[in-house]
């Protein structure tokens, strides 16, 4: 009974702690330094929570979360009518890259489970993520190999990809062949990309509990990256 209680006071702190970070962007989102810090935390507690998540159930489209804390966490998103698109907003601006860098870890981290919500919820996210200028962005993204945004770009992507209008729209632009050789290079370690700005500059442990190493970013995009190209792979199966 101890153990029970102890995991049900972490699960409540966690998602109270989520809440008081996301209340805390909401109140005033174009303050950068403080938007930015916040974003980060709470998209290290999403990630945390996710991985609990999946090692009951390594599926990302599986909808058996309702027993995890993540999903107390996602419905503090949705309760805000606002917080999506301010957070999309964040993304799409190109005046503050601090900014812009967290708030798509943040939607990167909980994508998965956005992805998953009952349709209305759902149709939400998914219409902002495939709007065409965010589509844009998202090839860009990927496309340019600069940390941290193709890692996060990677990130977003292989949820868009879901869309069949952006798919066809990836294939149309020849990302798929970038996205391979991407791909290669990470895991063969490739000196190009492990020596590049982002990845040998940031070698050194983060300083505290939400900071990404470069070579962290890498194995993310890596593991996005496989995502990515299983969604094209189910997709062309169905034309």
């Amino acid at each position: 009974m101890e153990g029970s209680q102890e995991d049900a006071d972490m699960e409540e702190n966690v998602v109270a702690r989520t809440k008081a970070l996301l209340s805390s962007f909401m109140e005033d989102p174009n303050d950068s330094a403080r938007a930015s810090e916040v974003l980060s935390k709470a998209a290290a507690l999403f990630e945390q929570e996710e991985l609990v998540f999946r090692a009951s159930n390594p599926d990302i489209f599986a909808r058996e979360r309702e027993q995890f804390p993540v999903m107390e966490m996602l419905a503090i998103i949705v309760q805000n009518e606002s917080m999506l698109s301010t957070l999309f907003t964040a993304v799409e601006q190109r005046r503050d890259a601090v900014l812009q860098t967290a708030a798509a870890r943040f939607l990167v981290a909980a994508a998965p489970g956005l992805s998953c919500l009952p349709s209305l919820q759902q149709s939400l996210f998914m219409e902002l993520l495939t709007q065409d200028s965010m589509e844009e962005k998202l090839s860009q993204w990927v496309a340019s190999e600069e940390l941290p945004m193709c890692s996060y770009g990677a990130g977003l992507l292989s949820l868009a990809l879901l869309d069949d209008q952006c798919a066809d729209e990836i294939v149309r632009k020849g990302l798929v062949p970038n996205m391979f050789k991407r791909l290669s290079g990470i895991v063969w370690e490739d000196k190009s990309i492990m020596q590049a700005p982002g990845v040998k500059e940031s070698e050194s442990e983060p300083s505290n509990d939400w900071e990404l190493t470069g070579k962290m970013l890498l194995e993310r995009e890596k593991n996005h990256l496989v995502q990515c190209l299983r969604v094209l792979m189910s997709y062309k199966e169905c034309l």
